[in-house]
């Protein structure tokens, strides 16, 4: 469960079916819309980059971990922060594209009480 603000953390793991990519990607999409290009409300790629060594050369796909999305995270695809409170489904997507390699899985983001219950 989240709220609006909280960090949101996202675990994933390729699923070894083809050779990850540095563009395979993270995106976020409301629930019940359908995933296209250039549309999630949030998206990342998961890559590291040794840029000292390599500045263009020196991408490397990541095949597991967490990527926390928040205020203070460098995004490639922040649309805008806080995302609304609503249901979401977060997809792991190969190379640029929307070939879903896992999920949707489903994320709510819930409003923040603006007062105790009495």
């Amino acid at each position: 469960m989240y709220w609006v603000n909280d960090a949101i953390e996202i675990k994933f793991s390729h699923n070894g079916a083809i050779t990850p990519t540095t563009t395979d990607w993270i995106g976020i999409y409301a629930t019940g819309v359908t995933p296209v290009l250039g549309q999630a409300d949030i998206w990342a790629y998961l890559t590291t980059c040794d840029c000292q060594v390599a500045p263009l050369r020196g991408f490397t796909p990541v095949t597991s971990g967490v990527i926390t999305v928040s205020s203070s995270a460098s995004m490639d695809g922040m649309q805008s922060w806080p995302i609304i409170a609503q249901t979401y489904d977060v997809y792991y997507f190969s190379s640029d594209s929307i070939n879903i390699l896992a999920g949707p899985v489903s994320i709510t983001i819930y409003d923040v009480p603006t007062s105790a219950p009495r």
